[in-house]
């Protein structure tokens, strides 16, 4: 008998991930994955001009290429026609293996010429902040022809070591949100805990819906 519980777009999800997320679990790829592809076609249903998520596989595999190889991977995303890029970030340095030991959401914004990191624990993921940013700025028609800053955004703070992955989602949907109100980003305000602490059910009754 299969273990898959939910096929959406490519994504599969199998009883693995349901225990990951009925517990105290590490988010895999294939959560994460799934979380950016039901964003895209949800969230951003009217902003798949404007913005695109990248998730973990092709954001892992980009991290990892030359910056010569950067364009032949992401040019048909025309990157530099968009307004908003997020990006699912992991430290897994291993271009053969999956997983890593933590996740952090970073995003360009084309208002602000900007890179903003949102790291649930801050710095853990710094290095591979830079990195992404300075080889995808490559492909994007930049005012000048540095690379945009990069801004570690005071974010609220996990207080374990398994719900990295549980932030980076509710930051990409949280960044999205923000986007669709008020694309300036003047202000960006922080997750609330509660909110935090009940992501887990919550996104376990939406695989449910989608069965």
């Amino acid at each position: 008998m299969s273990d898959v519980v939910l096929s959406y777009g490519d994504a599969l999800l199998r009883k693995a991930e349901i225990e990951l997320l009925s517990g105290n679990g590490w988010l895999n790829d294939q959560i994460i994955g799934f979380a950016f592809e039901y964003i895209q076609n949800v969230a951003c249903k009217d902003l798949s001009e404007q913005v695109v998520l990248i998730g973990p596989e092709v954001t892992q595999f980009v991290k990892l290429v030359s910056k010569d190889e950067i364009s032949s991977i992401l040019g048909s995303m025309n990157l530099q026609d968009k307004d908003l890029i997020i990006f699912a970030l992991n430290s897994m340095q291993d271009a053969d293996r999956a997983g890593g030991s933590h996740w952090s959401l970073l995003v360009y914004s084309k208002w602000k010429n900007k890179w903003l990191h949102f790291d649930s624990c801050k710095g853990y993921n710094h290095v591979e902040a830079n990195s992404l940013a300075a080889k995808v700025s490559t492909c994007l028609n930049s005012p000048s022809s540095k690379v945009p800053p990069l801004v570690n955004v005071d974010c609220l703070q996990q207080k374990n070591g398994y719900d990295c992955g549980c932030f980076l989602i509710q930051h990409a949907q949280h960044i999205v949100q923000l986007y669709s109100q008020n694309r300036t980003f003047e202000e960006i305000p922080k997750l609330k805990e509660d909110t935090v602490k009940g992501f887990r059910k919550e996104f376990l009754n939406l695989i449910s819906s989608l069965k």
